[in-house]
């Protein structure tokens, strides 16, 4: 699994997917077209380079994610923003009840 910011080679790869659920992705595609110069957009793929989560981090503090558990425990373990306010799927609010406590600790340095 990699995390990459977007680049040209990943865009018709990220829209594929942003585009698979027009409703949940919405900020992405807001964010893109009226926010992009406060906003920083990653795609996570698997081992065949496909597409399996996206994330989004608005002004260095909101940050959407989306995707598969592992792609969002990956966004988790590699993104860092001091203060961050995490939008994320409510499927996935599990994931954050087990998992974010340690997140935390690692990007205030304990």
């Amino acid at each position: 699994m990699k995390l990459t910011e977007l680049n040209k080679s990943l865009e018709k790869s990220f829209w594929k997917y942003v585009y698979g659920d027009l409703v949940d992705n919405y900020y992405f595609i807001y964010n893109y077209n009226q926010n992009r110069e406060k906003s920083r957009f990653y795609v996570v793929t698997d081992d065949k380079k496909e597409v399996i989560g996206i994330g989004l981090n608005y002004d260095n503090h909101v940050i959407q994610l989306r995707g598969t558990e592992a792609a969002i425990l990956t966004m988790l373990e590699k993104l860092h923003v001091a203060t961050p306010t995490f939008k994320f799927p409510s499927s996935m609010r599990r994931l954050f009840k087990i998992d974010i406590r340690p997140f935390l600790l690692k990007i205030n340095g304990q």
